[in-house]
């Protein structure tokens, strides 16, 4: 008997360490670090292309993928780079377009 794997790919975020000046003026630039493998996923393509999707506030963007994820899950924000490791092999890199927590799932649009 087979088992269905509703989360079957998993999704990596990216953390910057912000920049900082040293005591003699030199700016440090920050680093950035990926966090892998924690978060399992399921990522659904929006129809195999780039697609608009209008969000609450009223702007419309232009997003790849919708991908659904625990309830209990971090929040993320505009902007923040993430990757998906798709089931198969391939990989997918993008950035958060829209997140939103409902009662049983969050959904993230990339």
């Amino acid at each position: 008997m087979a088992v269905l794997n509703l989360k079957p790919h998993t999704l990596d975020y990216q953390v910057a360490q912000p920049g900082r000046e040293l005591e003699n003026g030199d700016f440090v630039e920050g680093s950035k670090e990926w966090v892998s493998g924690c978060i399992r996923c399921d990522a659904v393509p929006l129809n195999g292309k780039a697609t608009e999707v209008k969000f609450e506030d009223g702007t419309t963007k232009v997003c790849s993928y919708v991908v659904y994820l625990d309830k209990n899950v971090r929040d993320f924000f505009l902007g923040e780079l993430v990757r998906i490791h798709l089931y198969g092999g391939a990989v997918k890199v993008g950035k958060v377009k829209g997140f939103v927590r409902y009662q049983m799932q969050c959904k993230l649009w990339v």
